[in-house]
């Protein structure tokens, strides 16, 4: 997975492009311009947390209901 894809896949999860960026330590300009593809490498740290969100299982919106 590439770091536009990540950011598309997220975006597809119900993210903002401002929020992505606050979990990926990053700004939303480059979020922006990593998705329509002005920025083609990134950083290695930074790609590798855009990946490892995009990965991550998504947070579900249910308590958990272990008794």
């Amino acid at each position: 997975m590439t770091p536009s894809q990540a950011i598309e896949a997220l975006i597809a999860r119900g993210m903002s492009e401002k929020s992505i960026a606050v979990a990926a330590h990053s700004s939303q300009p480059v979020i922006n311009r990593i998705k329509r593809g002005e920025i083609k490498r990134t950083n290695y740290e930074l790609g590798v947390r855009l990946v490892g969100l995009a990965s991550a299982e998504p947070l579900s919106d249910k308590p958990n209901q272990s008794n």
